[in-house]
């Protein structure tokens, strides 16, 4: 079973990876984080190589050493690391920079593919679509993202998206924690 998760994990991080390409260049990958704040002067590590060692170099960023992680970075970059270095990345600001890094993608991905032309176009000026999603995280999370109790999980992640259909335009996106009943 775990096994497959591994299998099911690897597939979605590819996927990921395969539109995160083509819709970021490495000088639009800075500027986000120039505006996050994870990038406040030139280092040894660009945004962008960070960006590869947690998304693209089939490593688990949560589950791995500090070690580790700067050999793959070492070894797919050629940039040494310290762990310390390393440690210090991964802050609020480093969610922040991912976070924001995710919602572009989903914003340009939604925007590009998924215009729908309707006949319902000259009956109506806005079709606005609002949904969400919630799943449970690892119990270690339930201090960022605490979950609704009960019988659930104690942690929770609820993803809420609302789309205009006629436009393409994501209105708006959040992540939170799933709510407290």
């Amino acid at each position: 079973m775990t096994e497959r998760k591994n299998l099911k994990l690897e597939e979605d991080i590819k996927i990921f990876s395969d539109e995160l390409k083509p819709c970021f260049s490495k000088d639009e990958i800075e500027q986000v984080a120039r505006e996050t704040g994870f990038v406040k002067r030139k280092s040894k590590t660009r945004a962008w190589e960070f960006v590869c060692l947690c998304c693209f170099m089939d490593v688990e960023v949560a589950n791995n050493t500090l070690v580790t992680l700067c050999t793959k970075l070492s070894e797919k970059t050629g940039i040494l690391v310290s762990s310390q270095a390393l440690d210090q990345r991964l802050n609020e600001r480093c969610v922040k920079f991912l976070k924001k890094i995710f919602e572009k993608l989903l914003r340009q991905t939604i925007t590009n593919n998924t215009r729908i032309p309707s006949m319902c176009d000259e009956y109506f000026k806005r079709i606005r679509i609002l949904d969400s999603t919630a799943f449970q995280v690892p119990e270690s999370y339930k201090d960022i993202y605490p979950g609704s109790g009960g019988c659930s999980q104690a942690s929770g992640v609820k993803i809420q998206l609302e789309y205009e259909l006629k436009s393409g335009n994501l209105l708006n996106i959040q992540v939170g924690s799933s709510p407290q009943k």
